[in-house]
């Protein structure tokens, strides 16, 4: 107790006031090549300037051209090319060295002329998106959380005392004496001050429950500086043959700020204005007229403010960090958006120009045929596979985009679909809802989920399951990367109800039956099976990376086929050697434990049968496995026996490379087991059906126990819905045992684990409300949507609402009793939970956002009264619905690599090493996915974090500097209120604390705690105990010792409900207070503090333990000295502005009561109070 408490006193920032750190496992090293990082000069025409570009030796010219588009400070040139020398470069050519390049402009064309106005008008909206699904697409609130105008107060502290020894040195006579005596005093009120501000920062946000309406910060400002009035295509388009060989491309219409109207030719050698008007064509060059090699250098040629206003507008753009306003793929909305500043799009040319059905289009991109080049690229050499990944992901966005507008609008009506006026009907006769379409290169499935094939797995459920399930599958195969195996690119969209698939259109499908397509697989569930060698040989050489079994399975002939994957699987050729996997739900095998129980439940049967293992449970699975295989050797090794030492070929013996060891257990499934039921079991399958249940029964056994022991041990810390997801999804826990989790729970009866199992049930409540919502929207058109969402709102947290007038539409009989009763009952289905008829619907806002996310809408930012009981939501409230994607991931293979090897680095104190390898993983993840992922936020925040515990000055700028990246990327990627990005936050205000920036870091600790209170409706949280410590502790240190004793008063509190009123931490909680009662000179309550500190020390260690004696002897002090404590008042001595070594000093009676005194009246002598 002794070192603990000297530890508390050290008036140096303790433990507990550092940032929340993540355990790592140690991992195998990789060697990952490194960078060389050069800067690269761009010299820019006609004297313009120049601006300096980082580049990597990996990194081509054609990444430094993209670096450039983006650019502000190249001055809109999009079409050019780059010398070196005088020579032109390639665009796969690399950087060697620190150069100097040429940009020189290129003649343009019309795709050249459309991407030019593109880059430009993305320039001129700060990168907003105004044809985004979503309101305020991937905003970041980091630069509006406080005034520009506060200043590091660390410099002016430095300037400060500058001048206080200026003074010093010139004031030796009496009356400078006496001046410096008025001016100490003046200094004290000064300090005092300065401390009454730094608490008025936070004082409201300890207590007050924070306001929706608040959720924007302050100093918020989504508008931007207006630089003409209008800017669209002319009437004149499309450019008439004639003058096609005259070199004219486009025609636009400008209005300037000014008010005078221009039309403009856009043509191979640049841009002018020509003499037509609204009413006549004249696309000769104006008099004394010339050419521009960019748009905008035209417009500020003719327009003085446009020139003024740019100017401004990227002198805003440079005040910014360049991660606050690059485009961000996918975009994410935040759920609750203000309605005040929304505002109708003037980009209509952008819509145009991106739009191929508008003047001349380049026919449909054949997504198929893209796809295969990018696959067909070389992967010899780690700069061919970045390149490829790059390319991969780059289509993949665009497709990603492409679909998601195209199931929108077949979800609408906006498009025609291949099966309008007919209906499929299924082998058994029955008519299909599902609809059809092909536009822009893909295929679209709409009503997937009735699709008759499921009707064995449940119908609409299983089939709706199963559509996840594949994009599942399919990123686990493009992730593989097998030789002449694929996937077709598709991905989910869920949409005012209805799952869209969106498939790349592959001629292989269309120009035959999908049936007669198959090679390899079964579509009609096992009665016909189609064998191919070819594929058979492929899918055996992946089979141990995707841990899959070859097995045998019987057709309804009795015929016995030789397959790897399940038979649900299917496989069709496109191309020589190639074939694209379909259907790839069954990449995993079934949770037989858990359907086996739950069919056992006759008169409550599980929605569908299509219960299936998650893919990150296989791989803690095989983990758990070489564990076992691994201690196995262990015990099995020889020992050191007498002193003997063992031999040098012996330990060479022992040692087990990855390698070997994959070699040694290879576990592999048979994905078929207990899905078709043979009428003959033999061993190998029997042998087979086995591993599958223990695979099953790892979850029940290991995985569920291990994470409420983690919860209980505060290891992991769930705070919502959205994070308990990550989290299970993460351990391979799929959400169908939230209610088995709980009934654990309640069963364990511990307080901390009972605040965790609110939010286990509050989520089951979330996610069947989301089914019923759906359901209902599902049979509505998007101009009844709104109503129908807030009347379903209002149904959930109204006790007793319903709908009174009469209306025809289904969801407006819904009311509070039904709706409850059906959510009741779906829990009961879905996750085996009875839900209490006590349950109370107390997180309110935490589900409310979980609603907006998962169904995909936004709501006004206001404060809506919980405590109606007529009416909470209107249909005005919901301001938007968007389209929830579902698509794949690209899993950056050497990046990762990287960044494993960094963290083993660090583990070993290879610090230099680590942060090496967290910057090249940085690069790659860059060079791959662009500057705005969260993968590079992980690698930030880490490398913040390794340079905050490093000495010098530098190095705690480095830990700020990425720190504000790191928030800035979790921000537009993750989300601004995300708990992930709340915790950056607090981490954020520790570093800038460290650089002497004491207001900034108050300011990121009130935002943070807004975000934090809403996200746990302002309750006490297990991690409490961690964040308002760190907070209270930087509190005393600058002195706001009021402020601080009430943080520290409520992690006394949250430790008294989590843990217990007799438990260690709580009796270290107290002494906390303790500590904070005697800086406030409040001896008084000190004693009743440490007195529950020397009684739980006194219970846990017993009497005579050195910490309980520690205690005890501080007890002792603190009483005798609470009777003198109005003696040193008298002398107006103030005890709570020495340091708190100080303090306890006198305290535990080191230091004596006249000593005391003095160090009291020299501390206020002296010329720095």
């Amino acid at each position: 107790m002794n070192k603990k408490m000297d530890n508390e006193n050290n008036i140096e920032i303790p433990k507990e006031s550092q940032p929340i750190q993540k355990v790592n496992e140690e991992t195998e090293v990789v060697e990952v090549a490194q960078d060389k990082l050069y800067e690269v000069e761009i010299l820019l025409p006609a004297n313009q300037g120049s601006f300096k570009v980082p580049v990597s030796s990996r990194i081509t010219i054609n990444e430094i051209k993209q670096y450039i588009w983006d650019a502000p400070e190249a001055k809109f040139y999009t079409c050019f090319n780059l010398y070196l020398n005088g020579e032109k470069l390639n665009n796969s050519s690399n950087i060697e060295n620190d150069v100097q390049l040429s940009l020189v402009p290129d003649r343009y064309t019309e795709k050249d002329v459309r991407f030019h106005l593109i880059k430009m008008l993305e320039v001129l909206k700060a990168y907003k998106n105004d044809m985004s699904f979503g309101l305020m697409p991937s905003q970041t609130f980091f630069s509006s959380i406080m005034d520009n105008s506060i200043e590091e107060e660390k410099e002016e502290d430095s300037d400060k005392e500058r001048d206080k020894d200026k003074k010093k040195t010139s004031n030796n006579s009496k009356k400078g004496k006496k001046n410096k005596k008025v001016k100490k005093s003046k200094n004290v009120n000064s300090n005092k001050s300065v401390e009454d501000e730094y608490s008025s920062i936070l004082n409201d946000a300890v207590d007050e429950i924070p306001k929706l309406s608040e959720f924007l910060p302050k100093n918020y400002s989504d508008s931007t500086i207006k630089c003409y009035s209008l800017l669209t295509l002319s009437s004149w388009n499309p450019v008439l043959n004639t003058r096609k060989i005259n070199g004219d491309l486009l025609y636009l219409k400008v209005i300037t700020l000014e008010n005078k109207s221009y039309h403009i030719t856009a043509s191979v050698n640049g841009f002018f204005i020509n003499r037509s008007t609204d009413i006549q064509f004249n696309p000769l060059i104006v008099h004394d007229g010339r050419k521009f090699d960019t748009l905008s250098a035209l417009l500020c040629n003719i327009s003085q403010l446009y020139k003024i206003n740019l100017e401004k507008h990227l002198e805003n753009l440079k005040d910014k960090l360049m991660y606050e306003y690059v485009p961000v793929y996918p975009e994410i909305y935040p759920w609750i958006v203000k309605s005040s500043m929304i505002e109708p799009s003037q980009n209509l040319l952008e819509n145009v120009l991106t739009n191929s059905n508008t003047l001349e289009t380049y026919g449909v991109r054949n997504w198929n045929e893209e796809f295969k080049a990018v696959r067909s690229m070389p992967k010899n050499e780690v700069q061919e596979i970045l390149v490829r990944d790059q390319s991969f992901n780059r289509v993949q966005i665009d497709f990603v985009a492409a679909a998601t507008k195209g199931a929108v609008d077949a979800v609408n009506g906006n498009l025609i679909s291949l099966n309008q006026g007919e209906s499929i009907i299924d082998e058994n006769g029955k008519e299909s809802k599902i609809k059809i379409f092909i536009h822009n290169g893909i295929f679209y499935t709409c009503g997937y989920d009735e699709f008759e094939l499921f009707e064995s797995l449940g119908g609409s459920e299983a089939a709706h399951v199963a559509i996840g399930k594949d994009i599942e599958g399919i990123n686990i195969i493009n992730n593989a990367d097998i030789e002449g195996i694929s996937s077709l690119s598709t991905i989910a969209v869920d949409y005012l109800g209805h799952r869209v698939v969106a498939q790349v259109v592959a001629p292989e499908i269309i120009n035959k039956t999908k049936d007669t397509s198959i090679i390899y697989g079964s579509s009609d569930h096992g009665k016909t099976i189609l064998y191919n060698d070819n594929v058979h040989e492929k899918l055996k050489k992946a089979a141990k990376v995707l841990h899959l079994e070859e097995h045998e399975v019987v057709d309804e002939k009795n015929e016995k086929h030789s397959l790897v994957t399940s038979m649900d699987i299917k496989a069709i050729n496109c191309g020589d050697d190639d074939y694209y996997l379909l259907d790839l739900y069954r990449l995993t095998p079934v949770d037989i434990e858990f359907l086996e129980e739950v069919e056992k439940e006759k008169e409550n049967p599980y929605p569908h049968r299509l219960t299936l293992i998650r893919n990150e449970l296989i791989t803690l699975y095989i983990q758990h496995k070489f564990n076992e295989y691994l201690s196995k050797l262990n015990e099995s090794a020889p020992k050191k026996e007498d002193g003997k030492e063992i031999s040098e070929e012996e330990l060479e013996r022992q040692r087990i490379s990855q390698e070997e060891l994959t070699e040694k257990v290879d576990i592999r499934f048979n994905n078929d087991c207990f899905v078709f039921k043979p009428k003959e079991k033999d061993e190998k399958l029997l042998k087979q059906e086995e591993n599958v249940r223990e695979l099953s029964k790892f979850i029940s056994t290991a995985v569920i126990p291990g994470f409420i022991v983690d919860l209980s041990e505060n290891k992991i810390s769930p705070v919502d819905g959205e994070n308990l997801t990550s989290i299970m999804h993460q351990r391979g826990i799929n959400m169908r045992y939230l209610g088995k989790i709980a009934k654990l729970i309640e069963q364990a009866n511990e307080k901390k684990l009972n605040y965790y199992n609110k939010i286990i049930i509050d989520e089951m409540v979330t996610r069947s409300t989301k089914h019923i919502l759906n359901k209902a929207l599902k049979n509505i058109t998007i101009d009844h949507a709104s109503q129908c969402i807030s009347h379903i709102l209002n149904c959930l947290y109204i006790k007793s609402y319903e709908y009174i007038k009469k209306d025809s539409y289904d969801f407006n009989k819904i009311t509070n009793e039904s709706l409850w009763a059906e959510i009741k009952e779906d829990i009961k289905r879905r996750f085996r939970y009875e839900l209490s008829d006590n349950y109370y619907l107390d997180r309110k806002i935490p589900i409310l956002k979980a609603l907006c996310k998962c169904i995909g809408f936004q709501i006004e930012m206001r404060d809506y009264d919980f405590l109606s009981n007529t009416r909470i939501f209107n249909s005005s409230d919901i301001l938007n619905i968007y389209p929830i994607v579902k698509a794949p991931k690209l899993k950056v293979q050497y990046a990762q690599y990287a960044q494993d090897n960094a963290r083993s680095y660090l583990a070993k104190g290879n610090i230099q090493a680590g942060l090496e390898l967290f910057n090249e993983a940085q690069i790659l993840y860059e060079q791959t996915h662009g500057p705005i992922n969260p993968n590079i936020a992980n690698c930030c925040q880490e490398m913040a974090l390794i340079y905050s515990i490093q000495d010098g000055e530098e190095n705690k700028k480095l830990a700020r500097d990425y720190q504000q990246k790191a928030i800035i990327i979790f921000e537009r990627t993750i989300g601004v209120d995300n708990s992930e990005t709340i915790m950056q936050y607090f981490n954020l205000a520790y570093y800038e604390f460290n650089l002497g920036n004491i207001k900034k870091a108050l300011y990121y600790i009130k935002h943070a705690l807004y975000h934090w209170n809403l996200l746990k409706k302002n309750e006490l949280h297990p991690n409490d105990t961690n964040v308002l410590k760190s907070i209270g502790s930087i509190l005393r240190n600058i002195k706001c010792y009021e402020l601080s004793l009430k943080f520290y008063k409520l992690v006394l509190d949250a430790n008294k409900l989590f843990y217990g009123n007799k438990h260690l931490m709580t009796g270290l909680s107290y002494h906390q207070v303790t500590q904070s009662y005697c800086l406030l000179n409040d001896f008084k309550s000190a004693v009743n503090t440490e007195t529950n500190t020397y009684k739980i020390l006194s219970e846990e260690f017993g009497e005579n333990d050195e910490r309980t004696l520690a205690s005890k002897s501080l007890l002792s002090q603190l009483k005798n000295r609470n009777i003198k404590d109005q003696e040193l008042d008298a002398n107006n001595n103030d005890i709570g502005n020495l340091p708190i070594e100080d303090i306890m000093k006198y305290i535990s009676g080191e230091v004596s009561y006249k000593s005391m005194s003095k160090l009291a009246k020299s501390k206020s002598k002296s010329p720095s109070h």
